[in-house]
């Protein structure tokens, strides 16, 4: 397991994650000023409670927009109009979705009532404003040294959370299975964008997980690699990507590394130390089982049956002492079995027939996950 870091979130925001075992919450938090802040601060019950009454109501004063929070609470805005001398008075809808509070730094958001499931998939914070000293609080060391000067004067806003909650019932088994990557991106307005897998997102189209980061998920901020459903998401592999002005903080103590640059993460060959793909994949295929083939595979008989033979492996080499699902494709002959299990030793063997094949016919059978396919390939050549 790996926990990796890298300053190049583009986004002006502190990113702050959290992780328990079978949930995970990556927040946003934005600078904002010392009016705003003294503001929040004096109103802070009732923006913090602002969720009971969010509701869209009345946008304008005269054609003007409101500001984000006289929306949400009329009574916490009033004296701030009042010094302006602004006569608004915005209606509130009634509404079934009841949030008890906005969540605070370093913790989880709360229960809701009124939708699908417990949670929501990602929303709002609102009210929540910290000073520098209190923002440094949740950063680890040596980064909260490394930050007190950056953050000195500074003042944080609440902006946005976004959930990996593998207790919802709306993740069905395609998405929640082996081999996923879990990504939340980070828009360019700051807000955290809903979280998904990236794996089996990409399944149908075979076309690159990071690719759907891309388009889907907005900038991507946070990457979790599951190399089975039945892992827990704090005994996972992540990257994580930050802004470097802004740093992050977790409720994870432990095990992280810096990347100097993400020239790392090219894919590099040879000699050619700048790489040629540019991509997640390494750390991907770090984080993931591989299989070591033991027996099979390599020249074989027209019509002759195969016994195959592997074993399941982290990146280390060791044997990963686990029963899985795998699923097997091939790309000619025959396969009796296309679903097969390891034993909980890790160790695995299929059969597979060079059907209807001819002398000098080459056919190569992979072996995989449900959505992440060909991990590993046993070839073979028709004598």
């Amino acid at each position: 397991m790996f926990r990796k870091t890298y300053d190049s979130l583009s986004m002006g925001v502190h990113v702050e994650l959290l992780v328990d075992a079978d949930k995970l919450c990556l927040k946003t938090w934005i600078e904002t000023d010392k009016i705003e802040y003294d503001n929040l601060v004096k109103y802070n019950d009732e923006f913090t409670n602002a969720w009971k009454k969010n509701a869209l109501g009345d946008h304008t004063t005269h054609g003007t927009p409101l500001n984000r929070w006289t929306l949400d609470e009329y009574e916490a805005g009033k004296a701030i109009r009042e010094d302006k001398e602004i006569d608004v008075v915005p209606h509130f809808i009634e509404r079934s979705l009841d949030i008890p509070k906005s969540p605070a730094h370093m913790e989880f958001p709360p229960e809701v009532t009124g939708i699908y499931h417990r949670y929501l998939p990602c929303g709002r914070i609102m009210g929540k404003v910290y000073t520098s000293e209190e923002m440094l609080e949740g950063m680890l060391e040596p980064y909260k040294t490394a930050y007190k000067d950056k953050f000195a004067g500074k003042y944080f806003m609440g902006n946005s959370f976004s959930w990996i909650d593998l207790t919802d019932p709306s993740i069905a088994g395609g998405e929640k299975t082996d081999g996923a990557c879990w990504v939340i991106g980070v828009d360019f307005e700051g807000w955290t964008k809903p979280a998904y897998n990236a794996i089996s997102r990409e399944f149908s189209t075979k076309a690159h997980p990071l690719r759907s980061a891309r388009q889907y998920g907005a900038p991507a901020c946070l990457f979790v690699y599951q190399p089975f459903a039945s892992t827990p998401l704090n005994e996972c592999s992540i990257t994580l990507k930050y802004n470097k002005g802004y740093g992050f903080s977790t409720n994870l103590t432990s095990g992280w590394t810096d990347g100097t640059t993400e020239l790392e993460l090219f894919t590099t060959s040879g000699t050619d130390k700048a790489g040629k793909d540019y991509n997640y994949v390494g750390q991907l295929n770090e984080a993931f089982p591989k299989f070591v083939i033991t027996s099979g595979g390599g020249t074989v008989a027209a019509d002759a049956v195969d016994t195959v033979e592997f074993k399941m492996v982290d990146n280390d080499g060791a044997t990963i002492e686990k029963e899985c699902e795998l699923y097997l494709q091939s790309s000619g002959g025959y396969l009796p079995k296309t679903r097969i299990k390891t034993t909980n030793k890790g160790l695995g063997t299929f059969k597979t027939h060079a059907l209807g094949l001819e002398t000098g016919d080459k056919f190569k059978v992979k072996i995989g996950f449900r959505n992440f396919t060909g991990i590993t390939d046993v070839e073979y050549v028709i004598s």
